[in-house]
């Protein structure tokens, strides 16, 4: 994962048309943040694990059940009466429960909330891992730079030293 960082940090500065300095640690810092799988991913982690605390805690709240059961009874007679009768039958049921004492469910909130904190570590150690991969591929780019001026620096030193002797040689040769 380290390599991919300095790939990608040199490729955005030699690609630029402008100045390797104009990106600068903090920009790096930003492009990494926002486009980062691997920290994209331990946000994720994160964000699912900060949903066991509310799951666990419907656990320990009050469970309501509600039924409703209905009947219509429609008869018709035809005889010497002509009768009708209509009937309607309706229940209707709510039920609510709350355990007084639940040990299970209290154990289970309480181990939500050591999976949430260990998810808060998890995120912040991804974090500090995505913050020195960037710096360090920030500074290796930096320092390859600094190679690379040095290196051209001395071929243009090395240059002028040939062009010097090859003048004496020529001097020389005359005399």
């Amino acid at each position: 994962m380290r390599w991919s960082f300095k790939k990608i940090i040199v490729a955005v500065i030699c690609c630029t048309s402008v100045p390797a300095s104009a990106m600068d640690l903090a920009q790096a810092w930003q492009l990494a943040l926002n486009h980062d799988a691997t920290y994209a991913a331990a946000r994720s982690q994160y964000r699912a694990s900060m949903q066991k605390l509310p799951q666990a805690r419907a656990g320990l709240l009050p469970q309501v059940d509600g039924t409703l059961t209905g009947a219509y009874l429609d008869s018709r007679a035809t005889g010497p009466l002509n009768q009708v009768y209509n009937s309607t039958r309706s229940a209707w049921t709510l039920s609510l429960t709350q355990p007084i004492f639940n040990w299970s469910a209290i154990q289970t909130y309480e181990q939500s909330k050591l999976v949430v904190a260990s998810a808060e570590v998890q995120l912040q150690l991804a974090y500090q891992d995505l913050l020195i991969r960037v710096s360090q591929a920030y500074f290796d780019t930096l320092t390859a730079q600094d190679t690379l001026e040095a290196l051209r620096a001395e071929l243009q030193s090395v240059q002028e030293q040939l062009a010097a002797s090859r003048q004496r040689f020529e001097l020389g040769m005359q005399r």
